[in-house]
């Protein structure tokens, strides 16, 4: 069914003041901001899923303010980024593919990243492939490093876990009644609801809009490996071990929003077995969503743990 074309204001009066830049990828155009001085150090921000790069409209100001190079992408499928209607264009190695293509085109040769939800394996795979020096790792409210990883156990996870083995139980919640951001960017995965204004609620509602548009958010759940044999497993176990050594021997940062009953305090817990060395900022009043419950800490934190 078509859908007449829909004016957005993409500025959301002036909360997003940044304009996109496009690159070509095989599955569509895919936009990303570079902001700040051209150097050849880059802060890379990676966001997940039903998010785009306006979930770092915080740290990116914080960041320029101090003199980085920012590089926030729109995963395809998300944000001004192309949105294909097929599944198989919204593989994790897919993404990591169109990653891997925007960082040769930006002339930058050492890496900060910083992650979130799905970012963070998406990230670790960059990290693996791309062989870019790494300066300084910023992780938040993320998977485990080996997926799947431990997840809370609550019984709305458990439920979300089963639907998302049912293709059509799956579409419907995810795609069609848009679940990811009715039901946990706008329900239980931010603890401040007040604090999503009309503006922030209408920036996020903006790149999904139709259910046909929402390919993207449908297939990362679809991804989640059940058990440590399947694929997308084993090599993230793979990547795990690689990377290992290189992220121990740089300075890194643990920044938690401990309400997220998603990626709970477990989760932080194998962050920690695996980065005993890092930093840990535990934030107590803040879920998953951590740069919205806690906007300002958030970007002074990342901000302060670049430099």
């Amino acid at each position: 069914m078509a859908h007449s074309p829909v004016q957005v204001d993409w500025t959301f009066d002036g909360l997003w003041p940044y304009q996109p830049r496009y690159f070509a990828t095989p599955e569509g155009r895919c936009a990303y901001i570079d902001e700040g001085p051209r150097s050849t150090h880059a802060v890379l921000l990676l966001h997940g899923n039903p998010t785009w790069s306006f979930l770092w409209r915080h740290a990116i100001a914080a960041l320029i303010s101090a003199g980085q190079r920012v590089i926030a992408p729109d995963l395809l499928g998300f944000g001004r980024s192309d949105k294909p209607n097929r599944l198989d264009a919204y593989t994790l190695e897919r993404h990591v593919a169109r990653l891997l293509a925007l960082w040769q085109t930006l002339g930058a040769q050492q890496v900060s990243l910083v992650v979130h939800d799905w970012g963070g394996p998406l990230g670790l795979w960059w990290l693996s492939a791309s062989h870019v020096p790494l300066r300084r790792l910023v992780v938040c409210n993320t998977f485990s490093p080996v997926l799947p990883g431990r997840l809370g156990q609550t019984p709305a996870l458990k439920l979300a876990r089963f639907v998302s083995r049912s293709r059509f139980v799956a579409d419907y919640l995810y795609r069609r009644r848009h679940l990811m951001l009715r039901d946990f960017l706008f329900g239980g995965g931010t603890a401040h609801h007040t604090a999503l204004t009309a503006q922030v609620r209408t920036a996020y509602r903006a790149p999904h809009l139709h259910a046909e548009d929402r390919a993207g958010v449908l297939a990362f759940p679809l991804q989640i490996p059940r058990t440590t044999s399947e694929p997308i497993a084993q090599h993230s176990a793979e990547v795990a071990r690689e990377l290992r050594e290189t992220l121990d021997a740089v300075p890194s940062l643990l920044l938690w929003g401990m309400k997220d009953y998603l990626f709970d305090a477990t989760t932080l817990d194998s962050w920690i077995e695996f980065l005993p060395r890092a930093s840990v900022v535990r934030i107590a009043s803040a879920s998953h969503y951590v740069q919205e419950d806690a906007p300002q800490e958030v970007a002074s934190v990342i901000a302060e743990g670049i430099l």
